[in-house]
């Protein structure tokens, strides 16, 4: 029997203006994220080193000194390059991790246990000291939900 293909999880985009520098800015944070992990191989982490070395170096397939513009825009593509195949090959559930916490702030944190999924969620402060509770329609994520009962369990 052949071995399906599992699909990539989608993380959805937070709501508003999306733009193409935005979207950059995240790439560049969530490498940066996935740099500290330690469920990326140390093998795959030589990736970004290696680009920034390129970029700083003063050896360059197309001299900044003489072809000017062209001479930056092929540092800036293979950094771009890099990182970007530096975040496709890091683990998906780092990378899913990190996306949540990117696109929808420190409130939830997902991770995986040997029980299973494990949501966390940061309970604010209310005015009198004591902690409130979540808000039940604060759900950023485009996941339906799952209703389970005692019988479940």
């Amino acid at each position: 029997m052949p071995e399906q293909k599992r699909k990539r999880v989608q993380v959805p985009l937070p709501e508003g203006n999306f733009g193409a520098l935005e979207r950059v800015w995240e790439q560049l944070r969530l490498a940066w994220l996935l740099f500290g992990d330690n469920r990326v191989s140390l093998a795959l982490k030589v990736l970004p080193v290696l680009a920034i070395a390129y970029v700083i170096s003063p050896l360059d397939m197309l001299p900044a000194l003489l072809f000017r513009l062209l001479g930056v825009l092929d540092d800036v593509a293979i950094f771009g390059l890099a990182i970007m195949v530096f975040n496709s090959l890091s683990p998906e559930d780092a990378v899913v991790e990190h996306l949540r916490q990117l696109r929808f702030g420190g409130k939830y944190r997902i991770h995986s246990d040997e029980d299973g999924v494990v949501i966390d969620v940061k309970a604010t402060p209310s005015q009198d000291g004591s902690e409130a509770e979540p808000e039940a329609d604060a759900e950023p994520f485009a996941e339906p939900r799952q209703q389970y009962s005692k019988r479940d369990q």
